[in-house]
């Protein structure tokens, strides 16, 4: 196996270790989700594939974006703040979401 496969296996074994893939952890997903957050690039072709799946599958929903460089030099740290940003507005209960795609 290459180098990328097994940092990416150490990982998932490393986070598994963690409980992070734990069932009971995981939460439903709404049928109708009111509010979702993105951290997406702004500029790239994922954010606006989201915006059209979004206005088509579930037009009521308002999507809440968040610009992040998402690969380079800084990008995992900025998806992370990113991701930070939106669980602490959803915390406080400023912006509630029914759930964060990365």
């Amino acid at each position: 196996i290459g180098a990328a496969e097994l940092a990416l296996r150490q990982l998932k074994e490393k986070l598994l270790a963690k409980g992070y893939f734990d069932p009971r952890r995981k939460k439903p997903l709404p049928r109708f989700p009111k509010r979702v957050g993105l951290v997406a690039s702004i500029s790239g072709a994922a954010v606006r594939d989201m915006v059209e799946l979004f206005a088509k599958r579930w037009p009521l929903t308002e999507l809440v974006i968040r610009p992040s460089r998402v690969q380079g030099d800084g990008a995992a740290a900025e998806v992370a703040a990113a991701l930070r940003m939106l669980n602490h507005f959803h915390a406080t209960r400023e912006l509630p979401l029914d759930a964060i795609v990365l």
